[in-house]
């Protein structure tokens, strides 16, 4: 059963210092409307305090309680095309539309007041969506590009195909155009060699192999280490065969575990 607390509205003037003056608890849930350069002058804030009662789970401690992960987490992103390749560009965000990952893009974004609409990466045009940042895109935009019409920023988020809905705002970007980035995987575990190359043996138990290295560089098998990339299940070990006589040689059934543009480093 849900109980709702405080439900509130605030129109906020364009001075962003009074935007947003303590009108929260740190861990109440945040909902923004999207944002628009030429709607900058309010941003529209719903702010929704919701305690759960009693129910049917409890842990030994009490009420389990869920928590929304941190925008300050950091994740590790795979390069893409870079942004200026309009033609790669296209394809790897065909590709990238719908799926369960964060993309890395340098957004180019006009400020309320340069008369502009549109946000590009490179040369393509894009919509933008601030529904989950606690503090609107507009504010940041202004607080980043200062007296300029438009600046070049560093955003996270999920890509539907027409629109970006951002989920953390990085800093400038330093031109020429930079490489976009899709977020990569993370495993931990001991570097082993096998017949196929280079694998990881995490503590689960399953082998992740690395696509494209044959074996680990000299003095890292046998040590544990922390690997990102792109995991992805395709056939990479031949199923076992029975040549000639009855002799089964060595293989395995069905597909693989691989982890694709593979980078490690050594756990200290």
């Amino acid at each position: 059963m849900l109980r709702l607390g405080t439900c509130f509205a605030v129109r906020a003037a364009r001075d962003k210092r009074a935007a947003f003056a303590a009108l929260a608890p740190p861990d109440t849930p945040l909902a923004v409307t999207a944002y628009r350069p030429d709607m900058s002058g309010y941003a529209s804030v719903i702010l929704v305090a919701a305690s759960l009662l009693a129910g049917a789970a409890h842990s030994a401690e009490g009420t389990a309680m869920r928590h929304k992960p941190s925008r300050d987490a950091q994740l590790l992103f795979v390069d893409g095309p870079a942004a200026a390749e309009e033609a790669a560009l296209r394809d790897w965000l065909r590709t990238h539309t719908g799926v369960a990952r964060q993309l890395r893009l340098p957004v180019r974004l006009a400020t309320a007041d340069s008369g502009q609409r549109e946000s590009k990466v490179g040369s393509i045009a894009i919509g933008v969506g601030d529904a989950a940042l606690g503090i609107s895109l507009a504010d940041r935009v202004r607080a980043a590009c200062g007296d300029a019409a438009d600046c070049l920023l560093w955003l996270e988020g999920y890509w539907s195909g027409t629109q970006f809905d951002v989920r953390k705002v990085g800093p400038l970007v330093v031109e020429p155009l930079p490489r976009v980035g899709v977020q990569a995987d993370q495993r931990s575990g001991k570097a082993v060699n096998a017949k196929v190359g280079a694998a990881l043996q995490p503590d689960t138990g399953e082998v992740i192999y690395l696509d494209g290295l044959a074996a680990w560089p000299a003095g890292i098998a046998g040590q544990r280490v922390n690997l990102s990339g792109i995991l992805v299940t395709r056939k990479l070990v031949p199923d076992a065969a029975v040549g000639t006589g009855g002799a089964i040689s060595a293989g395995a059934s069905g597909p693989q575990t691989v982890m694709e543009s593979p980078r490690w480093s050594i756990v200290e």
